[in-house]
């Protein structure tokens, strides 16, 4: 990291000294003073060389942090501290985290705060951090895209927990209160004369024969259209099949979905789904590929491999992983 002190950071601190007690090695701590407010007050900054990224997000509350940023210039994320609060921070791989913690950011990811018009990324993995007080930050990735799906967010979104917590199982929702039946006051009907009433059935047998004919019209010729459509339910019902199969340990069935789901011709709809659920499953087989080797559990190697084979298929990346 080139920063000297002296330096103008971000045009608000000026860097005063390096000071040890960085967490990482690839942090580094100064001291600086912030000239952001009315006043000049001393600050502890932590730097971390993590890539810029627009799409970054966080959530969680630190005693004594006051700011988190990334420097586009310098590329590294950085964390603004009381400088008689300043804490140390440490990422955590999921293993590391405890019951508590994982509790902790399931809860976070419930409570995401997205639009409509924004996903969060299929191929990210989220980023757990702990501070030396045991309290915890959340950082994720999301983007406004026209192509968002809120099917698609829920997805990954539910790959986040359940690699978290493998048996996760979300919440049933409240069943919906029942709507009272209005009684609407009714008049009675005034009567119709007779020649309104045979041009009303004249009327009525004539649309009858109209759709009839474009009926078979369009059976006989489907449009484009109409095919489309056709691919698209024969898709989303092949995915909804699979998952289900995948989440009741349904190997073989779930892969026989999956594989019909990915033989139906492409659309930008159906890749972006293919591909959000393909790269959850993948997070998922590398974190518990990781947990088995750590426990030293080989006899559990094939849930790993089960889901690197639905992230093959879904993606179209052959061969498939293995965990070794």
């Amino acid at each position: 990291m080139s920063l000297q002190g002296g330096d103008f950071f971000e045009g608000v601190y000026q860097l005063k000294k390096e000071l040890p007690g960085a967490a990482e090695q690839s942090a580094a701590r100064w001291l600086a003073d912030d000239f952001s407010g009315n006043q000049k007050k001393q600050v502890v900054i932590d730097f971390y060389a993590k890539a810029h990224s627009p799409k970054l997000h966080w959530k969680g509350s630190l005693r004594g942090l006051l700011r988190i940023g990334q420097s586009v210039s310098h590329n590294l994320r950085f964390f603004v501290w009381d400088e008689k609060e300043a804490q140390t921070l440490t990422e955590l791989t999921v293993v590391e985290t405890t019951d508590q913690e994982r509790e902790t950011f399931i809860g976070m990811i419930d409570s995401l705060d997205l639009g409509p018009d924004e996903m969060v990324l299929p191929n990210d993995t989220p980023e757990y951090w702990r501070s030396d007080s045991q309290e915890v930050l959340f950082f994720y990735r999301k983007q406004v895209s026209p192509f968002t799906n809120q099917k698609q967010n829920a997805e990954v979104i539910h790959f986040w927990k359940k690699i978290l917590a493998p048996h996760y199982i979300p919440p049933r929702p409240e069943p919906a209160a029942p709507v009272r039946e209005q009684k609407v006051a009714t008049t009675a009907p005034l009567p119709v004369p007779t020649n309104v009433l045979v041009w009303r059935l004249g009327l009525i047998a004539i649309g009858a024969i109209l759709a009839v004919s474009v009926y078979f019209i369009n059976t006989a010729y489907p449009s484009d259209g109409s095919s489309e459509m056709f691919n698209l339910t024969t898709f989303n019902r092949a995915i909804e099949l699979g998952i289900s199969h995948e989440r009741k340990g349904n190997y073989d069935q779930a892969m026989q979905a999956f594989e019909k789901a990915a033989s139906l011709p492409e659309s930008d709809l159906t890749q972006e789904r293919l591909d959000s659920l393909g790269y959850a499953y993948e997070a998922f087989a590398i974190t518990e590929c990781d947990k088995y080797k750590s426990l030293d559990s080989k006899n559990l190697y094939f849930i790993a491999d089960q889901y690197f084979h639905y992230a093959s298929i879904l993606t179209g990346k052959t061969p498939s992983r293995k965990c070794e």
